[in-house]
């Protein structure tokens, strides 16, 4: 496919610096997890040897039973080892790591992490490829992708499940479109490992009556959850649940906007009405964009309203929005696709989101905080006035980090209104599908 122009010096020059920022950064986010103990990683080894040993780590999280080996990862001073609670599924497709000891199960999480990221970034260049007609085009999308800079570094640094969404929605995308529901279903169920994420897709994959995807997914999930009901003694319907009554306590401590709207309302109500209000503006717009897109073939650019949206319906954190990347390759192709003087707003798009990777994530990563409160107030504070002034000076870093990536998905609310009304990239992608009903 042609591009709509051909790359120049200029830009060739400006996608390899890209790219060579995109590494650097990524490296960068290798070396600085040192600084860290791989918080979430930790968490889920501890887990599975909980369930090995025969507790349900709910339990240790809800109280229900004391463990001199385990504790509420919260609590402090606590002695043992800490956990908190994922779904059972997760349990089971993780335990292998748990026959290595902690530090070697922890580098096999980075070689993983590493190859998913990699994975990602391939695919993101084989995309711009074939949507710009160049290879200056795929390493500009990919490297693009990349910059997503602090969700980046926070999912490397803790070592968290949101690359592995990432690949995963990929390879559903993929399947999809070759009709191989099957392999979407497992794909599917790998996301599941973050259920925040992989809910939501409910609404494309049941939309287009993917049905076969939906029932390989539910007994993919159902068949791993088996094996831990069995070890902790709990009732399968229990335990599947279970994982969403932990994880209900943090929706109003996480950094989502719908959270911080309906915050204030917590402290009358309780975390129901930031949860539902949370949970009806994403799904509400969910559904919105996903009709909106609803005679698009292909099933990438499909899903993407609901990567858009797992971080609005639902609590979040910043590696919640690893899967940007999917999102910027898009807007990526279009601005290398765009014409002189036009698309202004894609511009600003793009601008914002190397901003966001390039110079939030190096003050962020070297705790400028910690720097600027140690010295203002000297060598000899109080721990808590240090610790209270380092997070009044981050927090305008933050604000801008997670205002630049709003930015990005509020382009992608215009642009999914410009390709419904026929405005398609380079080399005639795009076409149209009979209806919603449609299972391609």
């Amino acid at each position: 496919m042609a591009a709509c122009h051909p790359p120049s010096r200029a830009r060739t020059a400006f996608a390899v610096a890209l790219a060579v920022a995109a590494l650097a950064l990524l490296a960068a986010a290798f070396v600085a997890r040192y600084g860290n103990h791989r918080i979430d990683f930790v968490l889920r080894y501890n887990e599975i040897r909980c369930v090995r040993a025969g507790i349900n780590p709910f339990d240790i999280w809800s109280g229900a039973v004391s463990s001199p080996e385990f504790h509420r990862f919260d609590v402090h001073p606590a002695a043992g080892a800490p956990v908190h609670t994922y779904p059972p599924w997760e349990y089971t497709l993780a335990s292998p790591l748990t026959a290595l000891s902690p530090p070697a199960a922890g580098h096999a999480m980075e070689v993983l992490l590493a190859a998913l990221a990699a994975f990602v970034a391939a695919w993101c260049f084989r995309h711009g490829r074939a949507a710009t007609g160049s290879w200056q085009g795929g390493l500009f999308c990919a490297a693009l992708a990349l910059l997503t800079g602090m969700p980046l570094h926070e999912e490397i640094r803790s070592q968290n499940y949101y690359l592995l969404c990432t690949a995963a929605t990929i390879g559903l995308a993929a399947a999809l479109d070759r009709r191989r529901q099957v392999l979407a279903g497992l794909c599917w169920a790998l996301m599941m490992v973050k259920p925040q994420y992989g809910v939501l897709f409910a609404i494309p994959i049941l939309w287009r009556r993917q049905f076969l995807a939906a029932a390989v997914a539910a007994a993919t999930c159902l068949a791993l959850a088996v094996p831990p009901a069995i070890l902790t003694h709990t009732p399968l319907p229990t335990i599947i649940l279970q994982a969403g009554r932990a994880g209900g306590e943090y929706f109003v401590r996480s950094g989502l906007l719908p959270a911080a709207l309906f915050q204030p309302l917590a402290a009358h109500f309780g975390h129901a009405v930031p949860a539902i209000g949370s949970a009806v503006v994403g799904i509400g717009l969910c559904l919105w964009l996903t009709w909106l897109l609803r005679r698009r073939d292909g099933w990438f650019e499909f899903l993407l309203p609901t990567v858009f949206c797992t971080t609005i319906w639902t609590y979040c954190l910043m590696y919640g929005h690893v899967p940007y990347a999917l999102l910027l390759v898009v807007a990526g192709e279009r601005l290398w696709n765009s014409r002189p003087g036009r698309d202004r707003r894609l511009r600003a798009l793009a601008t914002a989101s190397m901003l966001n990777g390039l110079l939030l994530y190096f003050p962020l990563r070297l705790h400028s905080g910690d720097w600027f409160a140690a010295r203002l107030l000297g060598p000899g504070a109080a721990p808590e006035a240090l610790a209270r002034l380092s997070r009044l000076a981050d927090l305008p870093f933050f604000g801008v980090a997670y205002l630049a990536n709003y930015a990005t998905l509020a382009w992608i609310v215009v642009l999914c209104r410009r390709m419904e009304r026929g405005s398609t990239p380079a080399g005639g992608q795009g076409r149209a599908v009979d209806g919603p009903g449609d299972t391609r």
